[in-house]
């Protein structure tokens, strides 16, 4: 199963140089905690993951040429 991963904020440390995404093959019934596994991330450092610009919960499997995106914690504000 082929996945596009886009990292955005401090999760890009985890992209080859010069490369904006990972184009990764993974095994049918991946779920977001194993693509984080895969990839070296921590959970924690996880806020939101998308697939195809929908939440997707941690044991959700992706499906062929899913769009991946994995967002950082946000801080901020008062």
């Amino acid at each position: 199963m082929r996945l596009t991963v886009q990292l955005f904020g401090d999760l890009r440390r985890h992209l080859p140089k010069d490369r904006e995404c990972l184009e990764m093959d993974l095994p049918p019934g991946t779920t977001p905690a194993a693509l984080l596994r895969e990839i070296g991330i921590h959970p924690g450092e996880v806020w939101v993951i998308r697939a195809n610009r929908e939440v997707v919960q941690d044991d959700q499997p992706f499906t062929e040429g899913d769009f991946v995106e994995l967002f950082e914690p946000v801080g901020g504000g008062r």
